[in-house]
Order: structure tokens, then sequence, then C-alpha cells
């Protein structure tokens, strides 16, 4: 088939742009999925290429070759609620197999719209090996879709799952929280600190100096608040901590939480409570986010 026979003789400069990137795409896939012919009928009828493509928008491919809106509306439903159990509810033990839901189900959805695209416009489905490989090729699209979404959401939040019972009685082991990420915090903000072990109260903030007295904690000679008190009080019942005294460096923060309480060797430092206090001092490198909601097994939002 010649240039003439494809291009109607009227097309339009932008008609021959569309219709030469179409022809170039062919020429990388076709090696992969199939020779198809290029003689199709116009965009409106249903190129089983595209509707392939649209499908990874779940239902926008069913509609492209002229589906049913209800059957598209059912075909994205289903997928958002399999997609956010696997994400917020689905158990870590069988991590691959919940994976695999969504995107079994994904993939059997762009099968669906690239064989009805076949049909309407009577070219062969692929049957066998072939068939095999377009739904392999397809499921690797999907993958780079969802390790792409992945990085791109992880830049604003995570979801985090507790396996361990240090935390309590502010967190129970299986608790799901969600944690918000961003560059600076205030006091009192409830932070995950992966690096550190955990979650960690903001109690001081850069440039400010903290001493630890009997009756309680001061941030530039005021006292602290009782409701931005580190999650357990343990932490300053310990006469040996008495008189710690330090400034937050700048990018900083001072950030306390039991869970790492008597860690440090108190016999061996010159100032024992001061170098203990320190190492409660991290870079905002080391933060991961601020944590803003536990949603499982109940709510409880953290303002």
């Amino acid at each position: 088939m010649t240039e003439q026979d494809y291009y109607p003789p009227r097309a339009s400069s932008g008609a021959r742009f569309r219709t030469g990137l179409r022809l170039a795409f062919r020429r990388l896939v076709n090696p992969l999925l199939g020779r198809i012919p290029l003689n199709l009928p116009g965009w409106l009828r249903g190129d089983p290429l595209l509707a392939g493509m649209l499908s990874v928008i779940p239902g926008l491919g069913h509609l492209y070759v002229g589906g049913k809106p209800g059957k598209a509306l059912a075909f994205f439903g289903i997928f958002f609620l399999l997609a956010a159990w696997a994400i917020l509810f689905g158990p870590e033990d069988w991590a691959w197999l919940v994976a695999a839901l969504p995107l079994s189900f994904h993939n059997w959805v762009i099968m669906d719209s690239y064989s009805r695209a076949l049909a309407r416009n009577r070219l062969p489905r692929p049957a066998g090996w072939e068939s095999v490989k377009i739904s392999f090729l397809w499921t690797l699209l999907l993958v780079l879709v969802y390790t792409s979404a992945l990085a791109a959401t992880n830049r604003y939040g995570a979801v985090i799952r507790l396996n361990t019972g240090v935390f309590e009685p502010s967190f129970s082991r299986g608790d799901r929280l969600l944690v918000r990420r961003q560059r600076s915090f205030r006091r009192g903000d409830l932070v995950y600190a992966p690096r550190r072990g955990g979650f960690e109260r903001v109690v001081a903030l850069p440039g400010e100096q903290v001493n630890i007295e009997a009756d309680g904690i001061f941030i530039a000679g005021k006292p602290l608040p009782a409701i931005y008190y580190p999650l357990s009080r343990e932490i300053i019942g310990d006469a040996r901590i008495f008189g710690a005294q330090a400034v937050v460096p700048e990018g900083s923060y001072c950030v306390f939480f039991p869970s790492r309480y008597g860690d440090g060797n108190w016999g061996r430092q010159r100032d024992a409570a001061t170098y203990w206090l320190q190492q409660y001092m991290t870079g905002n490198e080391n933060i991961a986010g601020k944590v803003i909601l536990r949603y499982s097994p109940d709510v409880r939002r953290f303002d």
C-alpha cells in the first residue's frame, strides 16, 4: 500500500502528521504484537492498539470501541475498589497476591477492549501463544504505569502498617497510618522517621534552646505546653537527664519518643545528660513526613 492509497486526497497537514506518528509507532510494535493491517477504518471506529492504550484508564477503552457507559463505569469502579483495598488494607503476608488482583483485572479489561476493537474491524482475534504474548506485553505496560504512579504518589505521602507494639499505648500492632510528606514541621507534630526507628514528637524547632529540668521541658526558657509533650512522659522522668540543655541546629528538629529511652552510654560521657539530649536532634532529611491519620482499625486524626 502506497502513501497515496493511505492518505485521503484532501487530508489536512494535521491528519497527515497524526497518521505519520501512527505508522512510526506501528513499525515499533508490529514485530511484537503481530502484523495488523494499516488500512483500518478511521479513528472513531476503534483502533485495537489505541483501545488497549486507552484502557490504561479502566473503562475508557471500552467506551472508545462503542461499549455501554454503565459497563465502562463498572470496570472503573471495580478496579478502583480493588486497588484501594490492596494499598490501604491488603495483608502484607500476601503482598504479591494482593497486588496481582487489581493487575489481573486491569489486564483483562485491556484485553477485552483490544479484542472488541479487533472484532469491530473484522480482524482475527489472537489465539494460543499469540494471545499470551499480547497479554504479557499489556501486563508489562501496566507494571510500568503502576510503578510510575507509586513513585509519584510516594513523593506526597505513604501508607504505614505497624508490625510492632513498641509504640503502645499511642499506637498498637496492626495500626495503619497515613503519612504526608512535607518540608517543614511545627511543634507537636507527630512525624515518621524510619531511619531513627519510627514515630516521634517534634518538641523544638531549629535555633531553639531545649532545657530539661525536674519540673518539665523548657523551650527558649518557656515551659513546653502539656499537649506538645512526648507521647510518653517516661522520657523525662529520669533524674539523670535533669539539667540537659542543647540548641537545635539549623535544618534539624528536637524529637522525642520513649522507644529509644536509655540509648547512649550514661557512664562514659562527660556531660551525660546533654549528650543524651543531643541524640534527639535529627536533620530534616531523616524525617519522612507527618502522620495525619490513623484509618484502621479506627479513625483518628493527628493535627
